[in-house]
């Protein structure tokens, strides 16, 4: 069995908080909806934009449309999302450390367009600082693939999203140890 380690990119490598919290803050004023705290933000993100920005609005009968107000966000975003957005202290050290041993791989449940900006930003940095070659890995459909995987086999329950981010981080590192071989 093939073993390696894959980070998740934002919340875990990068400190992408503060970017994710001004970012719905300006939609939500748009909006004319009330801002939310950063602490309230932190609860809300981890299970994609959709879920934040559902979790954001007030939860009344007259919220604006959520796809409206989640298209704007990510518009939004994705033109802001490198504004605050940096490394957590030592990530890059501790990335250089481990792969000494194992392979490692970087995934997001980001939009696809934000986390593109973000890891054209910062691949260049983590292979000068870890001598890691970087290869930008699409995993989108990963999550959805998980959560099928789970429902065929009856999986249900509290701990399920952790489950779903296991199971779609084995279908990453499948994938991508499978195009190593190519």
């Amino acid at each position: 069995m093939k073993t390696g380690v894959i980070f998740d990119l934002d919340g875990t490598l990068l400190d992408t908080l503060e970017d994710l919290h001004r970012c719905t803050n300006y939609v939500l004023r748009q909006y004319g909806c009330p801002p939310r705290s950063l602490t309230e933000i932190r609860r809300f993100v981890g299970n994609g934009a959709r879920r934040q920005i559902q979790l954001a609005l007030p939860g009344e009968e007259d919220d604006p449309p959520l796809d409206e107000v989640l298209a704007a966000y990510q518009t939004y975003y994705h033109a802001h999302c490198r504004t605050a957005t940096c490394p957590y202290p030592g990530t890059l050290q501790a990335l250089d450390a481990i792969r000494e041993k194992y392979p490692v791989a970087v995934v997001s449940n980001k939009p696809h367009e934000a986390v593109a900006e973000l890891c054209r930003e910062f691949a260049p940095r983590v292979e000068e600082v870890t001598g890691l070659p970087v290869n930008l890995w699409d995993e989108r459909r990963t999550t959805v693939e998980a959560h099928n995987i789970l429902s065929e086999h009856n999986y249900h329950g509290k701990k399920r999203k952790n489950t779903v981010d296991a199971v779609a981080a084995s279908l990453i590192l499948e994938g991508y140890l499978a195009f190593r071989k190519r």
